[in-house]
């Protein structure tokens, strides 16, 4: 019986020998662990992969005439520069004016005139010498393409007709399409005779809407949405003469509240280039300094 206890002790010994050499080795005989994951650094390690670069994002307050054309300059823009993601916000050039008046968290503000913007850098809200003038605008009366009224044919004239009953335009002391709207119908003669057929919409994408649904028989809109591929393949167009409205410049400014002046710029810069030239042309755009 003693010497069966002396054996049992013997392998329990043996068996704790073991594990505490077992347990040695782990610490001491083993690799070291492996660095931990770029997808998760440790904080303050410095021995941790640098983490890809931070997107950074600008919020860009842009004219509703803008908002097909708006498509492809971001695309173009983003594989330009694909460390900036823009996020655009549309509207009347007025009602985003106000916005921004009021400090709306914007970077950029792309007007569908040049009075809103400079009116900001009266203001001291811009960066400085950051005006610039990207586009000039253009006005078209736009049909539905089953309407009756042969727009194409008589242009302006349709708006005598009796088939007429609503004709959309934006708000004019919002949008400056609206305004340019309001001074062609006057400069043509036929203001007085629309003023109970008047639709207004708070700007000239939702005149245009207005038009496209049905609930208006017609529209004043920019060129820019005549052209586009969405609207294009629904209706049929007549572009008003450059000598019946004041001409659309179009301009913008950077925001000094903006939180990323020099991506900002970048934003900018571009509007201004060949490529981007090239793309407000496709939509019906005239370009400052074109002859």
């Amino acid at each position: 019986m003693q010497q069966q206890s002396i054996a049992n002790c013997v392998r329990f010994q043996g068996y704790s020998l073991a594990c505490l050499l077992i347990v040695l080795c782990g610490w001491g005989c083993q690799p070291a662990a492996a660095p931990p994951s770029s997808a998760t650094p440790a904080t303050g390690d410095s021995t941790t992969p640098v983490a890809a670069e931070k997107t950074i994002k600008l919020v860009v307050a842009m004219a509703s005439d803008l908002r097909f054309v708006a498509v492809e300059l971001q695309q173009e823009f983003e594989q330009q520069a694909p460390e900036m993601k823009l996020e655009p916000k549309f509207g009347s050039s007025g009602e985003l004016f106000a916005q921004i008046s009021n400090q709306a968290p914007y970077d950029v503000f792309l007007s569908a005139d040049m009075q809103f913007p400079q009116k900001l850098v009266e203001a001291g809200l811009t960066t400085e010498d950051s005006l610039f003038q990207y586009a000039i605008g253009h006005i078209v009366l736009w049909v539905r393409s089953d309407s009756p009224l042969p727009v194409e044919a008589q242009g302006a004239e349709i708006l005598k007709d009796p088939q007429l009953k609503k004709l959309a335009i934006a708000n004019p002391k919002l949008a400056p399409y609206g305004r340019a709207a309001e001074a062609a119908l006057k400069q043509l003669g036929l203001y007085e005779g629309l003023q109970e057929k008047l639709v207004l919409g708070k700007n000239v994408a939702q005149a245009a809407q207005f038009a496209e649904s049905g609930a208006a028989d017609a529209a004043v809109v920019g060129l820019s949405f005549a052209m586009a591929p969405e609207f294009a393949s629904k209706g049929k167009y007549w572009k008003f003469p450059a000598d019946s409205y004041p001409q659309m410049d179009q301009g913008g400014v950077i925001l000094k509240q903006t939180n990323d002046p020099v991506g900002a710029k970048k934003w900018c810069d571009f509007l201004q280039t060949p490529r981007a030239r090239d793309i407000f042309k496709k939509y019906g755009f005239g370009l400052p300094g074109a002859k």
